[in-house]
């Protein structure tokens, strides 16, 4: 499963020093690790192996980075081979992060990639599930008379792009998604969405000690009670924010100490 966690400002900073060295689950071994932060109207997307029983440093991959907001995953032994299958995933200033199990079934990813557009499906450069539901939500988007280039976009329409390619591909599967979280930014809203796999943000101005908030639960699917949730947030004006899954160890500049997420 890969390990994620998302980074979001209410201004164009450089990421927190609290970013630059934390730890993740190593069993399987995490192999490759990607970034992805937006700089004006697009996504910039950085990927690199990693050495196995080593601590992840960031502090050479955030060197220079000036951004609203970023997402950075580790990508484990087992999950694709190729560099490509690496996420996070992104498309003009949209960039996609996920963690959970997708129902696939055999002829999934032709007829996935017969329902997007010939300009999204040439963007598709990977093997992985995860990389095709991003497809599906930008050709939602673009239904809607949103272009996937456009930056500037009412968090109303993502909402609601998001609720029909969860729809779409479990339509498409012919199975439901029951165990999936998504971190979704364009640089100006930090979107994410749980369906029974829980999300935390805290703002890194917080107290010593504090613990990390579980994301408000919200229906986030029109056709389910609210055990999936949607969640978006342009970030407190006073601050910036972490978005992680639970089990990620961080060092923080700010605490002096390591936060726990439980």
């Amino acid at each position: 499963m890969p390990s994620l966690f998302a980074f979001f400002s209410a201004t164009v900073v450089e990421p927190s020093p609290a970013l630059e060295r934390f730890e993740i689950p190593t069993a399987p071994p995490p192999v490759a690790l990607g970034l992805c932060y937006t700089e004006g109207s697009s996504a910039l997307l950085k990927r690199r192996p990693l050495i196995k029983r080593r601590p992840i440093e960031l502090e050479r991959d955030l060197r220079g980075i000036k951004t609203t907001a970023l997402i950075i995953q580790a990508r484990h032994e087992g999950e694709g081979r190729r560099m490509e299958d690496t996420p996070p995933f992104r498309f003009g200033p949209w960039m996609w992060g996920s963690i959970g199990a997708l129902p696939s079934r055999e002829g999934l990813r032709e007829a996935t990639l017969d329902c997007l557009a010939d300009s999204l499906k040439r963007n598709v450069s990977g093997r992985t599930e995860e990389e095709l539901l991003f497809h599906l939500l930008l050709t939602r988007l673009a239904d809607a008379g949103i272009s996937p280039l456009d930056w500037s976009v009412a968090p109303e329409p993502v909402l609601q792009a998001l609720r029909e390619a969860i729809a779409h591909w479990e339509q498409l599967s012919e199975a439901p998604i029951d165990d999936l979280a998504i971190v979704l930014s364009n640089g100006q809203s930090l979107f994410a969405l749980s369906l029974g796999r829980p999300l935390w943000m805290q703002p890194l101005t917080a107290r010593v000690g504090e613990r990390f908030e579980r994301i408000p639960c919200i229906d986030g699917h029109p056709e389910r009670p609210p055990s999936a949730w949607l969640f978006t947030s342009t970030p407190t004006p006073e601050g910036e924010g972490l978005c992680v899954q639970e089990g990620i160890f961080f060092d923080t500049e700010l605490a002096r100490q390591s936060l726990w997420l439980r």
